[in-house]
C-alpha cells in the first residue's frame, strides 16, 4: 500500500477528519488543464473520507462554478451554495485606449507622480501580461526619474521606490519584495508585475491597481484590480489597453467584450453580471445619480462609480474623477474616519 494511501487510512484521519475545505477553488478551473493537473484530481480524496466537503472562492463566473462542481463531483442536490456579491464599490474604475508605443508618454502621469511625491506616492501596483513588458516598463520608469527613483536621490538598490516582480525573480528577492511592500510606511511605491503577484496578497493599503494591456479574464481582472483599497480607502483600476492584446488568443472574449464597452454600460455592472448567477446585477439606481448640488466637487455614488457613470452626473465637469485627479487626492481608510 502506497504510503500516502495508509496515511489517510490511519485510525487518525478517519475518525478526527470532519470536513474538507478547498479554498480559492477557481484554481480548480484556472489552473488544473495546465498548470497543475492534479486540481482536478481533488475529488479522489472523498474516496477516502466520508465527510462534507467545502470550496471557498472571492470570484467564480458561472463557467468556474460549473468546472468546480465537475471536478469535486458535486451534484446540485447535495450541494448548498451561499453566495456575497464580489462588489467593490470603493474602487472606482477606469478604462482606457492606449495610443501611444512609447510608456514614457502613456505612464507620464504615473512618472510625475513619483517624480513630486517620492516616498509619500501612493502604493500601486502596474500588471503585465509577460515578463519582457514588466521589464520594458521598469525600465522606462527608472530612467524616465533618474535620480528621483530613489529616496533623496540616493543611488541605493535599497532606496529604489520601484521593484519587479515575476516568477523568473530570485525567490530571495520576492520574499524581500513582498516583506517590504507589506509595511505601512514601505519605501516600495510601485510594484511591476506579472501574475506572478497574485494569489493570497492581502496588502491592505494599496491605493491603485494598473493593468498594461487587456486582462486574461473578467475572473484574473477582478481578482487583480480586488488587491487595492482593501482596508476601505478609495481605490482606483486602470486598464490602459490595445487591440493587440484585446484580439490575443488566450485572452477571453468576455473581458475584451467588458474592455471595448461598445454599449457604453456601468463597467461594475458588467463585471458583476459575470460573477454572478443572476441576469443583471443593478449597481447604481437613478437615485444614486446626483440631480446637481452645490459641492465644490461631486462626490455621488456615480462619479465614484466608472468612467461610464460619471458621464451621467449633471456636475460631471466639476468632478472629473480620473487617475491624474485621484494621485492628487490625500490618502484615507476607513480606519481613519
Amino acid at each position: 500500500m502506497p504510503q500516502w494511501r495508509s496515511v489517510f487510512m490511519s485510525d487518525v484521519l478517519q475518525n478526527k477528519l470532519k470536513l474538507i475545505a478547498i479554498d480559492e477553488a477557481h484554481c480548480v478551473s484556472e489552473w488544473g488543464e495546465s498548470y497543475r493537473k492534479e486540481y482536478q484530481r481533488l475529488f479522489e480524496l472523498r474516496n477516502f473520507f466520508d465527510v462534507p466537503v467545502m470550496a471557498l472562492t472571492a470570484t467564480s463566473t458561472k463557467e468556474v462554478k460549473g468546472d468546480i462542481f465537475k471536478y469535486l463531483q458535486l451534484s446540485d442536490e447535495c450541494t448548498d451554495i451561499v453566495f456575497k456579491s464580489p462588489d467593490r464599490a470603493n474602487i472606482y474604475i477606469q478604462f482606457y485606449k492606449r495610443v501611444t508605443s512609447d510608456y514614457d508618454e502613456s505612464l507620464k502621469w504615473l512618472i510625475d507622480h513619483l517624480r513630486l511625491r517620492g516616498i509619500a506616492s501612493k502604493k500601486n501596483i502596474v500588471y503585465c501580461r509577460s515578463i519582457d513588458r514588466v521589464s520594458e516598463i521598469f525600465c522606462t520608469l527608472k530612467d524616465s526619474l533618474g535620480v528621483k527613483a530613489y529616496i533623496d536621490g540616493i543611488k541605493d538598490p535599497n532606496n529604489i521606490l520601484i521593484e519587479m516582480f515575476h516568477k523568473s525573480t530570485h525567490q530571495d528577492s520576492k520574499d524581500r519584495i513582498l516583506k517590504e511592500f507589506k509595511l505601512k510606511e514601505s519605501r516600495i511605491r510601485c510594484v511591476i508585475a506579472t501574475v506572478a503577484l497574485g494569489m493570497g496578497l492581502d496588502i491592505r493599503d494599496v491605493d491603485l491597481v494598473v493593468h498594461i494591456g487587456c486582462p486574461k479574464s473578467v475572473l484574473s481582472y477582478w481578482q487583480e484590480a480586488g488587491r487595492c483599497a482593501r482596508d476601505g480607502r478609495q481605490g482606483l483600476s486602470l486598464i490602459i489597453y490595445d487591440m493587440f492584446t484585446v484580439s490575443l488568443k488566450n485572452t477571453a472574449k468576455d473581458i475584451a467584450k467588458v474592455v471595448q464597452n461598445k454599449d457604453n454600460t456601468c463597467i461594475h455592472t458588467q463585471v458583476l453580471s459575470l460573477l454572478s448567477d443572476q441576469k443583471t446585477v443593478a449597481i447604481l439606481s437613478e437615485s444614486d445619480i446626483c440631480s446637481g448640488c452645490d459641492l465644490e466637487h461631486c462626490d455621488c455614488s456615480s462619479c465614484r462609480c466608472c468612467s461610464v457613470c460619471i458621464e451621467k452626473c449633471p456636475c460631471q465637469k466639476r468632478c472629473l474623477f480620473n487617475v491624474q485627479t485621484f494621485l492628487k487626492q490625500e490618502r484615507h481608510c476607513e480606519d481613519d474616519k
